[in-house]
């Protein structure tokens, strides 16, 4: 049980140092340095172990970049993007949607069976999930058109990530190892991120005021997520029921405030406390509608 909230504290804790690396670099250079220093970590580490593990089948190399691409690159990119104006809170808060965005993507998938009640909750999740772009006081309330391009960023993320999660399972089941998918996605993102770099910025040096501080977040992040974090996941999955872990990411949100009171007086707004509230009453239903198949 303390695995589970030690990983939820892990990942609140990118959120902070995230949003400090981006006062320093552009997200892109964010990006290219930690999934270059991650990946090759992962796959220097996998060779020790057995370089064979770091080969991957011809017949499934076209599948494998994709997932890599939808894993990493999609993924890092629009969640790095939308924290230049989110806060970690909105960001974490928002991320509560992924299991019930899972289940929706399972079903077109896997054609996993819905009953009418996780039907509603999905589309009343992804609902609430949008209500924290609404802006509003005591006078009046207004669609902030500000806040809609990085919650669209998040979304994408969170359907990106969890569509390459269904197809990692696959690539899991053929025998290929959880680090080596992580440090070749790490690798794809990191190429895929400088040529966008070189097509954003129009330039080929990378944006950066203080690469020695930079270096430093970038080392403790990939550190606490990118190897301790994702791989430790994978454990939690075999060792948990999936109804635990979501229950257990509610966690983050809590984590990502009290942090973000610590080292930048952040506190949440009502709107964020709101649907951090709906969020759990929300996936509470889904998951006891399983009890009344």
């Amino acid at each position: 049980m303390f695995l589970l909230f030690l990983i939820n504290f892990l990942f609140a804790l990118t959120y902070p140092l995230i949003s400090y690396a981006l006062t320093l670099a552009t997200p892109l250079t964010i990006i290219i340095i930690r999934m270059l220093i991650s990946g090759l970590i992962l796959l220097i580490f996998q060779s020790f172990k057995d370089i064979k593990l770091l080969k991957i089948k011809k017949k499934d190399l076209f599948i494998f970049i994709i997932t890599c691409i939808l894993h990493m690159y999609i993924g890092f990119v629009m969640e790095t993007f939308a924290l230049q104006r989110l806060s970690g809170i909105q960001v974490s808060v928002f991320y509560l949607i992924s299991p019930l965005i899972s289940s929706l993507i399972g079903y077109f998938i896997n054609k996993e069976i819905l009953n009418k009640t996780q039907i509603i909750c999905i589309f009343f999740g992804i609902f609430i999930s949008f209500c924290t772009i609404i802006n509003f006081d005591f006078k009046n309330f207004y669609f902030s058109k500000k806040l809609f391009i990085p919650y669209l960023q998040l979304f994408i993320c969170i359907v990106s990530t969890t569509f390459a999660w269904y197809q990692i399972k696959k690539f899991l089941n053929k025998g290929y190892q959880l680090i080596t998918i992580n440090g070749y996605a790490a690798i794809i993102s990191s190429i895929l991120s400088y040529i966008t770099h070189c097509f954003y910025e129009n330039k080929f040096t990378l944006i950066c005021i203080d690469y020695i501080s930079l270096i430093k977040i970038i080392i403790f992040l990939v550190l606490i997520a990118n190897i301790i974090a994702y791989n430790f996941y994978f454990y939690l999955l075999k060792k948990y029921t999936i109804t635990t872990i979501v229950l257990a990411e509610f966690l983050t949100p809590f984590f990502s405030a009290f942090l973000l009171l610590i080292f930048n007086g952040t506190t949440p707004s009502y709107v964020d406390l709101f649907s951090f509230f709906c969020f759990i009453l929300i996936i509470y239903i889904f998951n006891n509608s399983y009890k009344n198949k």
